[in-house]
């Protein structure tokens, strides 16, 4: 579909494709009632590393940290675009600019995205259109990519400012925001770990796969019983 990488050796649209139907089987089996939200953030928690810049790091095995700052300021136009309720946006929203905060803080984050200074502005948005598209099964434009690192901080910024930021103090959205980022993180770690050129698997990663055989049997064995 696309020659964007995720990292080095995997695909960027077989990690977005693979994290998002994971999420959504995920959310519904958990009963959490976020399948669509699950969905759609898995579809657009990695947009970030379509940047030139980070596919430039990624040919050279490197990492992009910060990507999901980019990713958050890029998801919003999207979301509206999907005309999704202003509160399952904001949920979205924070599950992706925390998905990586089981590693570092958000600051940390900002900070290694400066000092690094790997973001270039660009992107192929069509590719990156394409691969949303499949993965939500719906015609989805990506239209606009911060065009500078200052633009980026300022959309970002513009972002927090008119989806987040009021719902610090609604319990609500903060709970289905964690509950997502759990699984978003949960997701997003196994498939990178179950895609790894080693062919090796983290027992955090066979534990998971586990734990999924384990809720396949659980509701075959509750839709048999009825």
């Amino acid at each position: 579909m696309s020659r964007l990488l995720a990292r080095a050796g995997e695909p960027l649209s077989d990690h977005l494709l693979r994290v998002a139907a994971l999420a959504e089987r995920l959310a519904d089996d958990l009963r959490l009632g976020l399948g669509e939200q699950a969905l759609i953030a898995g579809a657009l928690h990695d947009l970030g590393k379509g940047d030139a810049g980070a596919q430039e790091r990624y040919a050279r095995d490197l990492g992009a940290p910060g990507h999901e700052i980019v990713s958050f300021a890029v998801a919003h136009g999207v979301l509206e675009r999907l005309g999704l309720p202003r509160e399952d946006a904001a949920v979205i929203l924070l599950a992706i600019l925390r998905h990586h905060q089981a590693m570092a803080t958000l600051d940390e984050r900002l900070y290694e995205l400066d000092r690094s200074r790997w973001f270039k502005g660009k992107a192929d948005l069509s590719a990156l259109s394409l691969i949303v598209s499949s993965a939500l099964g719906r015609q989805v434009s990506i239209e606009s990519w911060p065009r500078n690192r200052e633009e980026l901080l300022r959309t970002a910024m513009q972002v927090w400012q008119k989806c987040c930021h009021d719902a610090r103090g609604d319990i609500r959205i903060q709970l289905r925001a964690k509950l997502l980022t759990g699984v978003l993180i949960v997701t997003d770690y196994h498939v990178a770990s179950a895609s790894g050129g080693s062919g090796r698997r983290s027992r955090f990663s066979a534990e998971l796969e586990r734990f999924f055989k384990s809720l396949e049997k659980l509701k075959r064995e509750l839709g048999s019983g009825g």
